[in-house]
């Protein structure tokens, strides 16, 4: 039987956390800790894969927080797009970008840079 490689580690989880809560408090401020961590650990929890750091673990993660924002009505729009502030950014691959015009806008944890305070 072959074994399967260790899942995403404590510092997985800790970074992720870090990189997720910059980029909320960036966008829609402080207070969202409890979404986010309960996301990066349930989602360690179950995943089995850590190839780098990336990823599904981190996407699932990114995803789970976003749709939570999303559907709590936190900020449907999370994170807006600096180009068309009335849709969201969408993460894949490490980055937020904006798919109306396939471009990347902001690595994981830098939508700080971007200026933006959205209003959902």
């Amino acid at each position: 039987m072959k074994a399967h490689p260790p899942g995403p580690s404590a510092e997985d989880e800790a970074r992720v956390v870090s990189l997720l809560r910059g980029d909320v408090e960036a966008t829609i401020g402080p207070g969202h800790d409890g979404a986010i961590i309960e996301a990066a650990a349930r989602r360690r929890r179950y995943a089995e894969v850590a190839a780098q750091f990336g990823g599904q673990y981190v996407g699932d993660v990114v995803d789970d927080v976003q749709q939570y924002f999303h559907d709590a009505r936190v900020d449907t729009r999370w994170p807006a797009c600096p180009h068309h502030p009335n849709h969201p950014l969408w993460f894949s691959d490490g980055w937020w970008r904006c798919e109306r015009i396939d471009e990347p806008i902001a690595r994981l944890g830098t939508l700080s840079g971007l200026n933006q305070k959205s209003q959902g």
